[in-house]
């Protein structure tokens, strides 16, 4: 089998669909489809990033710190899952799945079912047993401000993804869970850094306390896995046929951005420059007015933040009435409104 995060691993998955590229795919080529289910989300990626990869290997490096994080992570959220509820056994893998030409996916992990136990789906339409063999396990995690994305369950493109890994995996049912903060973190990155050494070298004291873990029951939705196989046959098509997929029309930034890149990765010179039109005219206006304000504010910014510093003297932070002034502990200046 072939090990996640191999050599062979990155080849073989540059010429498929991966688990997180599916609801892209499902969001471009089944919009009729979704709208008649009432289904509606923004993709992580999308049809023309997918299509990039897999026929130009083009394709978009995904932020080192951010997997990292995730990847170590997996451990401690299988243990935690393992811990608060004893129906459901996990055990985690490194191994990738190939279904067909263009169908892959590397599973986090697999999930059965304890003994005589049953447990029911999200949508508590089913009760699963162990006779449903054994499921796919997907881990996430996620920022304390993001926290109230997971009361409901999964995001659309989050059960895309899990109901992909089953229809590669031929499993009917699986568990998403999500390792999310039990407070904000004004430095984000750093106390990231600071748990996961902690996690990898054992050190756990405390840190169990620091999250709390929302998990969610999936059986095998055939309406979606249909919309699935939908989307990968139209995509096939687009491959075969060399036809670029049109770019994305949503407002999602990070996909505006990204595509750009990828079509710039492309060929710069083929994915030129357009005339404005009227429209485009005004908002390149709007703009640069808004740009020479930003500019201006940051200016004002600066002047104030350093005549703050100015008379705090020899100390560290102020006080006010509503907000302080503060070095932390990185000796970073911060701004903070008081609680209360």
């Amino acid at each position: 089998m072939i090990k996640q995060h191999s050599p062979e691993w990155h080849k073989e998955k540059q010429s498929r669909v991966g688990a997180s590229e599916i609801a892209g795919l499902v969001h471009y080529y089944c919009a009729d489809e979704l709208k008649a289910l009432n289904i509606e989300f923004e993709p992580y990626s999308t049809a023309l990033q997918t299509w990039a990869k897999i026929k130009l290997g083009v394709e978009l490096p995904f932020p080192k710190s951010l997997s990292k994080w995730g990847l170590g992570m997996e451990g401690f959220i299988a243990n935690k899952f393992q811990k608060e509820q004893s129906q459901i056994s996990c055990t985690q893998t490194d191994g990738f799945i190939i279904k067909d030409e263009l169908s892959a996916c590397s599973p986090d992990g697999y999930v059965k079912i304890n003994g005589d136990l049953q447990v029911p789906d999200f949508d508590k339409q089913v009760m699963i047993d162990s006779s449903w063999g054994e499921g796919v396990f997907e881990m996430k995690t996620t920022s304390y401000l993001m926290k109230d994305d997971f009361v409901d369950g999964f995001k659309w493109h989050y059960i895309f993804q899990v109901m992909y890994q089953m229809y590669v995996c031929n499993a009917n049912w699986g568990v998403g869970a999500v390792l999310i903060p039990n407070e904000f973190w004004e430095e984000e990155e750093f106390q990231r850094g600071n748990i996961l050494g902690k996690v990898e070298s054992g050190k756990l004291d405390g840190i169990d306390d620091l999250f709390h873990l929302r998990y969610f029951v999936y059986a095998k939705k055939p309406k979606l896995i249909e919309l699935i196989e939908m989307a990968l046959e139209k995509f096939k098509a687009h491959l075969d046929s060399n036809t670029l997929p049109n770019v994305y029309k949503g407002t999602k930034q990070t996909l505006l951005y990204n595509e750009k890149r990828v079509l710039g990765m492309i060929n710069q010179a083929r994915f030129g420059e357009i005339g404005a039109s009227e429209e485009m005219n005004s908002l390149l206006n709007e703009m640069q007015i808004t740009q020479s304000e930003k500019k201006k504010l940051e200016v004002e910014e600066l002047a104030l933040r350093n005549e703050i510093i100015q008379k705090m003297g020899d100390n560290l932070a102020v006080i006010g009435s509503s907000y302080q002034a503060k070095f932390d502990s990185r000796l970073a200046l911060r701004f903070k409104k008081l609680k209360g």
